[in-house]
């Protein structure tokens, strides 16, 4: 919820009672906006904050007030309890729980993350590679393909106030 209302703020919409502004000159005259969440920057905030710090955004989907923040986990500098680095260039999982801010601990985010091949001895140190331009996010949809080549995984991500969805399209094969 703190995602979503500080998505919107950092868009430059406010208002009440669920009418949301945009200004649209130098000297304060406002309209309202017909779809507030097309103004939505879903990457704002995932990177390194600047001179005031770390942000740790995710650009994953959030519904006001949800109960899930579905959303990727990169390596090798993502913020210390999970979460998202834009200049980061590998996934290590989706995982459930971000918040405006790191989450929980190692494994405590619940991260899935689909692969091709065979099961790897050690789980937890798998990453897959990702380019932002096979990578799209907007306030309640974020897709990105993992993987390179012929191995290529593409994972869809959407939420409701009290569930996410996740399709995960294998390329095809044994």
């Amino acid at each position: 919820a703190s995602c979503w209302y500080k998505r919107q703020v950092a868009a430059g919409l406010s208002g009440s009672a669920g009418v949301a502004f945009a200004a649209t000159d130098g000297y304060g005259g406002v309209t309202p906006v017909a779809n507030p969440a097309a103004a939505v920057n879903p990457f704002l905030a995932t990177g390194d904050g600047g001179a005031g710090g770390q942000a740790d955004d995710f650009p994953g989907p959030d519904v006001p007030f949800g109960m899930m923040q579905w959303g990727p986990d990169t390596t090798p500098d993502r913020p210390e309890g999970g979460g998202y680095y834009y200049g980061d260039s590998n996934i290590s999982g989706f995982s459930l729980t971000h918040m405006s801010g790191p989450g929980c601990g190692a494994f405590g985010d619940v991260p899935i993350l689909p692969t091709v091949g065979a099961r790897p001895s050690n789980p937890s140190a798998v990453t897959e590679p990702f380019s932002h331009s096979a990578e799209s996010a907007s306030a309640d949809y974020y897709s990105v393909s993992t993987g390179a080549g012929a191995s290529a995984v593409k994972t869809e991500l959407t939420e409701t106030a009290r569930s996410g969805i996740g399709r995960f399209t294998f390329p095809s094969g044994t």
